[in-house]
């Protein structure tokens, strides 16, 4: 509910903003695929990817990250991506 009224106003629709401040409440579930990460994904792989499918992929990666990184989450991937990007 809150989150549909969130994204009622002008300039919220895709979500981003509601996404990070859930991740800024402690969602480490959650990514917000904003421009600098859709760059990142875009120079990694050659391909365009949605904030759906690059929530996914993220989410993905981490998984496979675990095995190395036993206590990675989606919103620390999140934002090890934007400091990386951040230096380009």
């Amino acid at each position: 509910m809150v989150e549909t009224k969130i994204r009622q106003i002008p300039g919220q629709i895709s979500g981003l903003s509601w996404r990070y401040f859930l991740m800024l409440a402690g969602a480490s579930h959650l990514t917000k695929p904003d421009r600098q990460v859709l760059r990142f994904l875009k120079t990694a792989t050659g391909k365009n990817f949605s904030t759906e499918n690059a929530q996914a992929l993220l989410v993905a990666v981490c998984e496979q990250l675990r095995l190395q990184y036993p206590l990675i989450s989606p919103r620390e991937l999140d934002h090890l991506i934007w400091q990386y990007q951040r230096t380009q």
